[in-house]
This record gives C-alpha cells, sequence and structure tokens, in this order.
C-alpha cells in the first residue's frame, strides 16, 4: 500500500543524492505515468481526498521521500535510508512544528510509512486553540502533490494506527 508497495517497473538508476555527510542515498527515478496508474490516484483522491486541495498535478518522478529530500528528482524507497538521512542531516524530533518541518507518519510495526511536509499551521476549530498543521504530501511514485489537515490522509482511514511525528532541521 503507498509507499509500501515498491513499483516492479523501475525505470531509472536513480540521481547522484548524498546526506550531509557525504554518505550517498540509494534511489530511483523516472518512473513512468500510464494509465493505470493515473487511474489508480484517481481512486485514491475519490475514496480519501474530498476535503485535499491539489497542489501539482501526478507527476512520475518521486515519492514522498523524494519530494522532501531529492529536490523530486526521485524515489527514496527504504525506511533505513530514511532513518539515516534524519540522523545524518541533523534532524530532531519537536513538539512545536513550523512552516518546512517533516511530518513522519509511523505505525508501530511497520514502521515509517509517509513523510511529509508542513505547509503551514491553521487556527484550531475553536478559539484560542492550538494551531493544526496542514501538509503537502506526495502518496505515491505517480501521485500529485496534495495538501491536507494533519489526520486526513489514507493511512488511518485504510485501518492503520499511525502517530504523527515532527521532525525539524533548523
Amino acid at each position: 500500500m503507498f509507499e509500501l508497495q515498491r513499483l516492479q517497473e523501475v525505470a531509472g538508476a536513480g540521481i547522484a543524492l548524498q546526506r550531509r555527510t557525504g554518505r550517498d542515498i540509494r534511489n530511483v527515478s523516472g518512473v513512468e505515468l500510464t494509465e493505470r496508474r493515473l487511474a489508480n490516484y484517481q481512486l485514491l483522491l475519490a475514496r480519501y481526498g474530498q476535503r485535499w486541495f491539489q497542489r501539482r498535478p501526478p507527476f512520475g518522478c518521486y515519492n514522498c521521500a523524494g519530494h522532501v529530500w531529492a529536490s523530486r528528482r526521485a524515489s527514496i524507497y527504504e525506511e533505513a535510508d530514511w532513518r539515516l538521512i534524519l540522523q545524518d542531516d541533523g534532524y530532531r524530533k519537536t513538539d512545536e512544528p513550523v512552516a518546512d518541518d517533516l511530518a513522519i507518519y509511523v505505525e508501530k510495526q511497520l514502521g515509517i510509512l509517509h513523510i511529509g511536509r508542513v505547509l503551514e499551521l491553521r487556527p484550531g476549530i475553536a478559539e484560542g486553540s492550538q494551531r493544526v498543521p496542514w501538509i503537502v504530501s506526495k502518496w505515491s511514485d505517480v501521485s500529485g502533490e496534495v495538501c491536507h489537515h494533519l489526520h486526513d490522509h489514507p493511512l488511518r482511514q485504510s485501518g492503520f494506527v499511525i502517530s504523527v511525528e515532527f521532525w525539524s532541521d533548523r
């Protein structure tokens, strides 16, 4: 499902990409944007994305991790690589996210399932309530980029028990 599914038809070998420590980051690029994959994305939007707004149309080059760490040029699949990037690039957990921090969606047994970027903090429902993060996400290699409320995502709606961690390199 989503980032758990590895695309079987990987086109490109990837790009030169390194962590701040100079260690390489494994990646692939150039996933084909087929009619079938576009149809799957439209199903995702119809099923889960009624309240999302699209920031960028479907594009077949990068996944969620490639969105936040590879400047929209490649997909980074392995959770172990994601954790090394967090460590090597000086990220730390924070309880007070701001724009451009990371929202990391974690399932207790499976680990990190998705990474998004905090777009902005919007006022809560009640007067004086805590501000709510809005996230920009790319849910697969061929999806578009969408903006959504922190908890309005397909992982929770699909039955996963998700916690969201905020990480910052500030």
